[in-house]
Order: C-alpha cells, then structure tokens, then sequence
C-alpha cells in the first residue's frame, strides 16, 4: 500500500461506529437523556436540577373535612396527611410519614448487583417501570459537589403534574425508556465498574481530595429514594478515600 492509500486518522475516526459523548457516556446505552433545563416557559423548579430536594409525601392540597368530634386543629391536620414534608436527612426524626421505606443508600462497587436491587426494592423504588426521565449531570468539582456523575430519575407523569413541565415539547417525549428502572441501575453500575474497576483509580485521584500517595480514591456509589410515591429517585457514582 503506497502512502496515498494509508488511511490517516482522521479517515479511521469518520469510518468508526458513532460513540457517545457527553452524559450519554455515563448511562447505558440507548437511554434517552433529557434536558436539566426543561424547554419553553422558565418552571419555578426545574425536573433535571440536582441541587434542589423533592418533598417526601403525596404533595397534594388535601380537603378539609369536619367530622362530628373535631375541631379546627384536627380537621387542618387531617388535611395534612396528603401534603409536603421537606427531605431533611436525620436518620430518626426525618423518616417518611406516608411510606414505609426511603432514605439514601451508600454502596461500594464490589456490591453485587442482585444485592443492590434487593436493597433498592426495599427502599421503595419502582424498579419494573419503563416510563421514566433521566437526567444526568456531570460534576465540575466532585470533592464539593459530593458526586462525579449524577442521575435523577422521576416518571413522565411526575414531570408533567408536580414540575408542571409541558411534555409535548419534546418529541416523543413519553416513549418508554429501552428498560426498565431495575435494568438501567445495573447498567449503570456496570458501565462505571468497567470505567474505573473495582478498586483504586488512577483516573480518580485528587477527586475526593486524596493525595495519590497516602490517601488513593477508588469508585464507590450512591442512592436516594427521593419520593417513593412519586417515583422520583437518583443513582450517582462518587469516590471514597483508600488510605496507608
């Protein structure tokens, strides 16, 4: 083959299968990422924004109803069962009220993936749903932001009714995801234990704050039940501290 015909590089790269870039890198493939900010008019909330905390509860505007017995007090807190209550984060006193699992859940990448979703199911995610929203934000400075690639996962309906997002905007908007939420947490799982291994990462250093030396990060996972009821949950890959 003379030098003419030698492919350069930049003839292999356009002949070679598209690969993903951006945060389709971080999910399994053929998963439809959507946009963290949602199109058309501002929302007070935006779906795809990791810094702010859905509610626990069914966060609706329950009736008032008086009974024989009661008195107003008791007939506005009746009213209250079906509200809001703020995602706070002790481990007692901030328990959800309507629901009798939740919480946040910390994992090694060791954990078996059967492992994970039993713990998962437990923790009250809707792991055979197909019909949800993902959204993935990659962190600027991780050892701030607590993450290095974050997912927040919520229903179509859940999108539409409590972030007032106008699903039409979006082509196709509704079409279920290629699997279902079970799958798609293996997936991911896979796809970042692939990426750095399963234990300290040269790729990871200096992302927690370790030194390389005495302290060597490695891959390490986290998961939120953020409202059971609503189905809005977050998966996110993080890295914890090796030390001598």
């Amino acid at each position: 083959m003379s030098d003419d015909e030698i492919p350069s590089d930049e003839d292999e790269a356009a002949s070679s299968p598209e690969t993903p870039s951006g945060p389709a890198l971080h999910v399994p493939e053929g998963i439809r990422i959507f946009p963290n900010v949602w199109p058309g008019a501002p929302l007070e909330v935006q779906p795809g924004d990791v810094t702010q905390f859905a509610p626990m509860g069914f966060c609706f505007g329950g009736p008032i109803i008086m009974r024989p017995w009661d008195t107003l007090e008791s007939a506005v807190g009746a009213g209250g069962y079906y509200g809001a209550r703020g995602n706070g984060f002790h481990p007692l006193r901030d328990a959800p009220l309507t629901e009798p699992g939740g919480g946040v859940l910390y994992f090694d990448s060791w954990a078996l993936s059967d492992t994970v979703v039993g713990a998962l199911n437990l923790m009250g995610a809707h792991m055979r749903g197909n019909q949800f929203a993902v959204f993935v934000t990659e962190a600027t400075e991780p050892q701030r932001e607590g993450f290095l690639v974050h997912c927040r996962i919520m229903p179509f309906g859940t999108v539409s009714h409590l972030y007032h997002a106008n699903l039409e905007l979006i082509e196709g908007c509704t079409n279920p995801q290629p699997m279902n939420l079970e799958n798609f947490v293996r997936g991911f799982i896979d796809l970042h234990k692939k990426r750095y291994g399963t234990g300290m990462c040269s790729e990871l250093y200096g992302a927690m704050g370790g030194d390389g030396d005495w302290a060597k990060e490695a891959l390490c996972f986290g998961f939120m039940m953020e409202n059971a009821y609503h189905g809005i949950c977050r998966i996110w890959t993080r890295a914890w501290l090796v030390t001598k």
